[in-house]
Order: structure tokens, then sequence, then C-alpha cells
């Protein structure tokens, strides 16, 4: 194993096994599990509003100024 990895064990669907096999074959990776990497790290990215690998120029967030008011309370 690499340094920094954990092993795990996954039970998913044939027809998600099926389509994880494809995807390691399109990017000749040797196992799923490197598949399982990728995809949950353009998750992240995604969630956390950083570029994903489709669209690398356009996930910049946009910069906030910092100012010593709190954001006001939502009122009914």
């Amino acid at each position: 194993m690499r340094k920094g990895t954990k092993r795990i064990t996954v039970v998913v669907t044939a027809q998600s096994y099926y389509h994880l096999r494809h995807l390691a074959d399109m990017a000749s990776y040797n196992s799923i599990g490197r598949v399982i990497d990728k995809l949950v790290r353009e998750h992240q990215l995604a969630m956390r509003g950083g570029y994903t690998t489709e669209k690398p120029n356009e996930g910049e967030r946009p910069c906030r100024e910092r100012t010593d008011r709190h954001p006001t309370k939502k009122t009914r």
C-alpha cells in the first residue's frame, strides 16, 4: 500500500460496479479504488466551491470584503 492510504471494503450494486470498472478502464487505473478516490475528491471540491476537472477555470470563489458587522438575523 502507498503511504497515506487506508484499506476499505465497499458494497455496491452490480450496475455501480460495472460503471466503476468502466471508469477505471477508461482512466487506465489498476483498481476501482482510485476511481472512488477521484470521485470523492471531486465531490469534496465541488461542495467546498473549488474547481472540478470539468470546468477548471470557473471554480474560483468570489472575494468578500471583511467587515466588523455581524450578519443580521432573519426576522419573520
